[in-house]
């Protein structure tokens, strides 16, 4: 007979340190997460002294479901496995407590997970600024072909942000956060967790959690985080190795290719997200930890986002701080055509993926909108219902449109129809009316135009309004170019020569 769980549904675990202006935020967000069977949110105070403890005070006074236990400080892995400790729930979740949850989140991600099966789940999450503003992007959890994230995924990157999770405490056993770690302790836990066969179910749909981007200091080590971040692959790859496993490439050369992207990763976060002057010194950490040749399109998804998460601005907004962001990379990709790493031509080309990357996707999605209204009647029909396509809808609605999505994920029931915000649906084959505008946001497009037929040539592709966007920003972000033909620091004074990749993971 099997033991019944007496304890609620789920434990939201917060480690506290030094978070005075954020953690009421955090702790109210998870209790307005409502979950059937109960939820608790175990507070675990790390040694704090700003007065974060005493107002989660006045709140585990005011409501039942919070509790709060005090530990001598010992660093954000600690902190997490005591509350680990403390938790009584069948399901745990590891919310920062400069995050936020996002109303329903819980609920959704648990019972997604019970009805695949998974004993782990994670999705999506909204990057804001330091003062809780959308910083319009958002970074979905990269699942394998499958549709999860196990141990092959786990190998090269963190595939998910650990506010994302939620796993069965079972799950976890005796396995706990590394304490040694001061940074990737979440990437660590999971690597482990998947070599024993388990798996994270990634959710559909909008963001179940909002990640707040604060800016680069400093005093951040960045060759720390990434010495962290190497050994952490490497005992993801030396553990897979081990296990013999045949459907996962554990090669040396995929470890050698996954070191250096790290590498660069975060020599271009010190070069682009720390103090001035820093292009040489980072240029030395990459060539001690990578130091392979890179081409365009890893330049420039290192440098859009150290310009995001190190110095926490929104590329595409003009502004002092983003001719500083523009100056350093200039500087650094300078530095690092100099070392021989790239080639001036791949610089060139990386102007062009770089405003790619930057072009801010509403105003992609408000392009797309403004593109096929032309002639149509007030329905838009948006074929996919991800990222891009909940940000048409958002789009369609700014200009008073109805919006209907068609995704094959809503007719099998991947795809929650109910999580996406009051939209209505239609089957992917259901006919469409004659002047109702057509917009194909999927990223992957071929098959749903074919799907359209004679209405394909009248359809917009997200694709074709990206690029319309990143011209212009492209524009923008050459106005004060160096051309590296003619010297480094010397202006060019001719004409323009010239989503990838995932976060720095430390």
């Amino acid at each position: 007979m099997s033991e019944t769980h007496t304890g609620p549904k789920l434990s939201v675990i917060v480690p506290l340190y030094q978070s005075v202006t954020t953690v009421a935020d955090t702790v109210r967000s998870a209790l307005a997460d409502e979950v059937d069977g109960g939820i608790e949110v175990v507070v675990v105070d790390d040694g704090s002294t700003d007065g974060g403890p005493r107002l989660v005070g006045e709140i585990v006074r005011r409501d039942g479901r919070v509790r709060m236990v005090h530990r001598r400080n010992g660093g954000l892995a600690a902190a997490r496995n005591t509350g680990i400790t403390e938790a009584r729930g069948e399901w745990l979740r590891f919310l920062d407590a400069d995050d936020l949850a996002v109303d329903g989140s819980a609920s959704r991600l648990i019972g997604f997970a019970e009805h695949r099966g998974h004993r782990a789940a994670c999705g999506a999450q909204e990057l804001i600024d330091e003062r809780g503003e959308p910083m319009g992007r958002t970074l979905p959890a990269l699942a394998g072909a499958d549709g999860t994230i196990g141990m092959g995924e786990f190998l090269e990157s963190n595939r998910c942000g650990v506010g994302t999770v939620v796993i069965r405490r079972d799950a976890l056993g005796r396995e706990r956060f590394d304490e040694s770690l001061r940074v990737c302790e979440d990437w660590e836990l999971w690597a482990r967790l998947t070599a024993s066969a388990l798996r994270f179910g990634v959710l559909p749909g909008p963001a179940v959690t909002r990640y707040r981007v604060r800016r680069a200091s400093l005093s951040k080590d960045f060759a720390g985080m990434l010495h962290a971040g190497q050994g952490v692959m490497s005992r993801a790859f030396a553990r897979a190795r081990s296990m013999r496993v045949s459907n996962v490439d554990v090669s040396a050369e995929r470890e050698i290719r996954a070191m250096a992207r790290l590498a660069l990763d975060w020599s271009t976060m010190r070069a682009v997200g720390d103090a001035e002057n820093r292009a040489v010194e980072a240029a030395e950490m990459f060539r001690f930890n990578g130091g392979a040749p890179f081409d365009a399109k890893a330049a420039a998804g290192a440098a859009h986002w150290a310009a995001l998460l190190g110095l926490g601005i929104r590329p595409e907004q003009p502004g002092l701080a983003r001719d500083v962001w523009l100056r350093r990379v200039r500087a650094w990709w300078a530095t690092c055509a100099e070392r021989g790493w790239i080639g001036p031509e791949e610089v060139e080309s990386a102007w062009s993926v770089l405003a790619e990357l930057a072009a801010w996707p509403l105003e992609v999605a408000r392009a797309c909108v403004a593109a096929a209204r032309a002639d149509a009647s007030d329905t838009i029909v948006i074929f996919g219902a991800g990222v891009n396509g909940r940000l048409a809808a958002r789009a369609t609605l700014e200009q008073g449109l109805r919006p209907v999505y068609r995704d094959d994920r809503i007719d099998d029931g991947t795809l929650d129809a109910d999580a996406l915000e009051g939209v209505a649906s239609e089957r992917m084959d259901a006919p469409l009316e004659p002047r109702c505008g057509v917009i194909v946001a999927a990223l992957e497009d071929e098959s749903i135009l074919r799907r359209l037929g004679t209405r394909r040539a009248k359809a917009m592709r997200w694709h074709a309004a990206r690029d319309a966007v990143a011209q212009s920003l492209e524009k923008e972000l050459r106005s004060d170019s160096i051309d590296l033909r003619m010297g480094r620091g010397a202006r060019a004074t001719a004409g323009t020569v010239g989503i990838a990749g995932r976060p720095p993971t430390a």
